[in-house]
């Protein structure tokens, strides 16, 4: 009896860690690792929105290199009339206090660029940037 209760309580805890709010609009509700070890990695943008209208992301590919090292390295690659051109940055990042924000420094700058985190999952990353009037979210699958 006493493997009951403990048992019927185990899985009341695990049912309402599951059906808890998640830090983040999209999820995941339950994780069990990290966000430092789920945000770490490499990823390539998949769509992207600005102000609800899709992107066109036709012949262009980037990639977000996010480092354990708290660095990161942006790429975009692209082509206009046949030739190639690359645009890269690279810089720090850390998370806010709460985590529910990544904050870019790129090398040179002093000014933050602040991305809510959307949803970060191991096998996806949506961040949110409010650029003036403008919001962008991004999603990113892992490479």
């Amino acid at each position: 009896m006493k493997k009951l209760i403990i048992y019927s309580f185990a899985f009341l805890m695990l049912g309402a860690a599951a059906s808890s709010c998640s830090k983040y609009e999209e999820g995941p509700k339950l994780a069990f690792s990290s966000k430092k070890s789920r945000l770490v990695g490499e990823w390539k943008l998949t769509k992207q929105t600005e102000n609800g209208t899709d992107n066109n992301l036709t012949n262009v590919t980037t990639t977000l290199s996010i480092k354990d090292d708290a660095t990161f390295y942006y790429k975009i690659a692209y082509s206009v009339l046949g030739i190639p051109y690359t645009v890269d940055y690279s810089g720090k990042w850390e998370f806010n206090s709460d985590k529910t924000q990544v904050l870019f420094t790129e090398d040179g700058q002093t000014s933050i660029t602040n991305q809510t985190i959307v949803k970060l999952a191991s096998d996806e990353l949506k961040l949110r940037e409010i650029d003036g009037n403008d919001t962008i979210v991004s999603t990113y699958q892992p490479q």
